[in-house]
């Protein structure tokens, strides 16, 4: 597999979505994979597997 670029690309948005949360007093979640298909499903997985509290969102993002 190839290395991830740096700075990663999605940086900034991860940044905006954690200001955003602590600013409306919601706790954020970030789940990290791989950045691939089979990554993505892995960690999905394993969150329904939990039997935490779904969101009402998900966010999956592929450079």
């Amino acid at each position: 597999m190839e290395p991830l670029p740096r700075p990663l690309p999605y940086t900034a948005r991860r940044e905006g979505y954690l200001h955003a949360m602590r600013q409306f007093g919601l706790e954020p979640m970030l789940m990290h994979s791989d950045m691939t298909e089979r990554g993505g499903r892995a960690v999905m997985e394993a969150f329904l597997a939990s039997g935490a509290t779904l969101p009402t969102a998900i966010l999956a993002h592929l450079s």
